[in-house]
């Protein structure tokens, strides 16, 4: 993860961090915060371009900061857009911990219907029974 010196980052808001940690063997993202439909686009495409840097093949998605509803339109552009291309990467499974926010969590509940083409999705309110699914798999 690339670090910047605060002054540098005082008018910059963090809505999207992403890590691929040793310790484990998938790519872990965070969210934050509301989310734009071209915030959303651009950090799943940093999703992609880190899965194929690194060839894992799983991702662990923090959605536990995101406030109100995913964007419109977004659950549609994943399905045709982002699912084809990640698969194509060689990404098998992906876990989301949802936020407490009903309305980011109905969103992820949309988004999972979404999922197909080879990829396992699973929502999970617990962050350890989302790691206990993507350790076992």
């Amino acid at each position: 993860m690339t670090h910047y010196p605060k002054e540098c980052l005082k008018d910059v808001k963090v809505y999207f961090e992403i890590e691929a940690a040793a310790d484990n063997d998938w790519i872990t993202v965070h969210w934050q915060g509301f989310q734009k439909i071209e915030r959303s686009k651009a950090g799943m495409l940093k999703e992609l371009e880190v899965i194929k840097a690194t060839g894992r093949t799983k991702v662990l998605n923090y959605n536990t900061a995101i406030k109100g509803p995913y964007p419109v339109g977004i659950d549609k552009w994943i399905a045709e857009e982002w699912l084809p291309k990640a698969a194509s990467l060689g990404l098998k499974h992906a876990a989301t911990i949802v936020s407490s926010n009903i309305f980011a969590s109905l969103s992820a509940e949309q988004t999972e219907m979404a999922f197909d083409g080879g990829i396992t999705y699973k929502n999970f309110e617990d962050e350890g029974a989302a790691i206990r699914w993507l350790s076992s798999v």
